[in-house]
C-alpha cells in the first residue's frame, strides 16, 4: 500500500515507519509464515501470560492491523488485563502495535457520560488508528462504545454547531 487516502476503504494510510526495506512476498510460503510467527513470539517473549488464551488474544491484536483493511464491518475491542497492577499492560499493547503505529499509542482515561461521547467523536473524526483507554478500573458500561463496536459506525453532532456526522469505526480500541 502506498501512503494516502484510499477512497474504496475510507482509510487514511500515513506510515510513521519506513517499510520500503522490508521484503514481504505477495505469496508467502509456509516457511515465510512460520518465520513471521517466530518473530512475533520473540517480540512477546518477555511478557508472562497467565493462560495460552491471553497470548492468543495478543497474537490476534498483532494480526488485526494488516487485516483491518479487509474488515469492512466491526471488529473487537481488546482487553489487556493482569492480576497485578504495574505489570506492563500498556507496554504490552504498545509492543503489539508499534510495528504498525510507529510510536507509543496515545492513551486516555475512560471518562463517563457525555464527555466520553465527545472524546470518542473527536478521536473518530480525527481518524485515529488506535484508541487505548488505560487503567480502566470500573465496569465498562457505555452504550456509545457498544454501538460503535457492534455496528462499525459512529455518529454525532460536531460541537458548537448543528452539523451531523457519521463515520466508520476503523480504529483498534483497547482497554488496560
Amino acid at each position: 500500500s502506498s501512503p494516502g487516502f484510499d477512497i474504496e476503504s475510507g482509510l487514511l494510510f500515513e506510515p510513521k515507519l519506513r517499510w520500503d526495506n522490508i521484503d514481504i512476498p505477495n505469496k508467502p510460503s509456509e516457511n515465510d509464515v512460520n518465520e513471521a510467527i517466530e518473530h512475533i513470539k520473540y517480540i512477546l517473549s518477555d511478557f508472562q501470560f497467565e493462560h495460552e488464551s491471553s497470548k492468543t488474544n495478543v497474537f490476534a491484536l498483532v494480526l488485526q492491523h494488516p487485516l483491518k483493511l479487509l474488515i469492512k464491518d466491526n471488529s473487537p475491542m481488546y482487553i489487556v488485563d493482569a492480576t497485578t497492577p504495574g505489570t506492563g499492560k500498556g507496554k504490552l499493547y504498545n509492543v503489539a502495535t508499534y510495528p504498525f503505529y510507529g510510536e507509543k499509542v496515545p492513551t486516555s482515561d475512560m471518562t463517563k457520560g457525555e464527555d466520553f461521547k465527545k472524546e470518542l467523536d473527536t478521536f473518530l473524526l480525527k481518524g485515529v488508528t488506535h484508541i487505548m483507554y488505560d487503567n480502566v478500573r470500573d465496569k465498562i458500561d457505555s452504550s456509545v462504545l457498544a454501538q460503535a463496536l457492534t455496528t462499525g459506525r459512529h455518529s454525532g453532532r460536531i460541537l458548537g454547531g448543528h452539523t451531523y456526522f457519521e463515520v466508520p469505526v476503523r480504529c483498534l480500541i483497547a482497554c488496560t
